[in-house]
């Protein structure tokens, strides 16, 4: 390798040729070997396997789980999923991201445009209370921010409230609600939420259907009146 030798204030300096300095970048971006690639597949795929596991935990001891159990679930140590999870809060983060993904994939966010906006609403509200009544303790683990994780993310009901409403939004205004559509979308989606959350904190005792039909008698009219949309 060439190089230059230089004197400032009494002291000397290595440097390197350009076409050194070259072939020193080229040698650092050099493709991953076929092991690093494998391992980063294996790792990715333990990791989908563990978040598997902590939602069978979930599943069956409830939201306030400990890690020893979820451990015990997928037969490995806590240890293993610190490495990969860091900490509880990581774990949370990990299953919180996984559950947005999964509820907001299975909603009815893409009807045909020939659908009454009453139509939509109830689809929505029904669907969203299905996705949660069948997991009730997995929802209760995601809207329950661990005190190491305040602060250091995004709320999840924030994050999927606002994902949805964002596409309601979108649908509203192809029904011709020009200026109101984020409110609107915004306060259904919202409703939706917040009967839903009441439901699971009191057993979800209240029959699903007349939370729905609750709903679209809150909403109907406005969703009907046209002079309303612009």
């Amino acid at each position: 390798m060439g190089y230059w030798v230089i004197k400032l204030c009494d002291s000397y300096y290595t440097i390197l040729k350009a076409s050194d300095t070259l072939s020193f970048m080229n040698a650092s971006t050099t493709a991953p070997d076929g092991r690093s690639t494998r391992w980063e597949k294996h790792r990715q795929e333990k990791k989908e396997q563990l978040l598997a596991d902590t939602i069978r935990a979930i599943r069956a001891h409830g939201a306030g789980v400990h890690m020893d159990a979820i451990a015990e679930t997928a037969g490995t140590s806590k240890a293993v999923f610190y490495r990969h999870f860091n900490d509880r809060a990581g774990l949370w983060a990990a299953v919180v991201n996984r559950t947005v993904e999964y509820i907001y994939r299975h909603l009815p966010l893409t009807p045909s445009p020939a659908t009454p906006l009453p139509q939509l609403l109830v689809d929505l509200a029904g669907t969203y209370l299905d996705l949660v009544d069948k997991d009730p303790g997995v929802y209760l683990f995601v809207t329950t921010t661990p005190d190491s994780a305040i602060g250091q993310g995004s709320d999840p009901v924030v994050t999927l409230t606002a994902l949805i409403g964002e596409r309601v939004a979108q649908l509203l205004r192809e029904h011709g609600f020009e200026k109101r559509g984020d409110i609107v979308a915004q306060a259904i989606v919202g409703a939706i939420w917040a009967v839903t959350d009441r439901w699971v904190a009191t057993g979800r005792q209240k029959p699903k259907e007349e939370i729905i039909d609750t709903l679209e008698e809150l909403f109907t009219p406005y969703l009907n009146a046209t002079k309303l949309k612009k």
